[in-house]
């Protein structure tokens, strides 16, 4: 999501490289999109914005896009759990309800995949 922010805003590769190389811009960058990952799981969009110095960058960022940037880590989620059924010997169609706990447990299509 960091790069498809800076990637929006059409960002010089030296002013990229500020926000990479400064350990504060870079915290705030990632703080922000932490943010809208969170605020990702209740509305369909929302902004990623930061202040690095003279620069200001604001991009917004839609669920969809986000579930599409995300998809190789859900499915790397799924063959977890896969594979922590398969070590137990439980058949999917044994469990009748799954508690989800963790801040990522409310990303909508984790959940849509966990049905």
């Amino acid at each position: 999501m960091v790069k498809l922010a800076i990637e929006e805003e059409s960002i010089e590769e030296k002013e990229i490289e500020k926000i990479i190389k400064n350990p504060k811009y870079l915290r705030k960058f990632r703080n922000s999109v932490e943010q809208a990952k969170k605020e990702l799981s209740n509305s369909h969009q929302c902004m990623i914005e930061i202040s690095a110095g003279d620069l200001e960058i604001s991009s917004t960022i839609n669920r969809a896009t986000f579930e599409e940037i995300c998809n190789p880590l859900f499915l790397r989620v799924n063959e977890v759990i896969k594979m922590a059924l398969n070590k137990a010997n439980i058949n999917i169609n044994q469990i009748d309800e799954v508690v989800c706990v963790g801040g990522s447990s409310r990303i909508p299509k984790i959940i849509e995949n966990l049905k």
